[in-house]
C-alpha cells in the first residue's frame, strides 16, 4: 500500500479514536453535585486549620 494511504487511514483511525473519547469524556467525565458529601470536606478543612496553626495565610 501506498504511503500516503496508510497515513490517512491512521489519521482516520486517530479520529475516530479522538471522538470516542470525547464521548466518555463528556458522559462520564462530571460528579453530580448530590454525589459530593459535606463529609468529603472535612479532612480539608483539619488539614487548613493545621497549616493556619503554623502560620500559612490562604487568599
Amino acid at each position: 500500500m501506498s504511503p500516503l494511504i496508510l497515513l490517512g487511514i491512521g489519521a482516520l483511525a486517530g479520529f475516530v479514536v479522538f471522538v470516542i473519547l470525547f464521548i466518555l469524556a463528556l458522559t462520564l467525565g462530571e460528579v453530580p453535585e448530590s454525589a459530593v458529601h459535606p463529609a468529603d470536606y472535612a479532612d480539608d478543612e483539619a488539614i487548613e486549620q493545621t497549616l493556619r496553626a503554623h502560620g500559612v495565610r490562604f487568599c
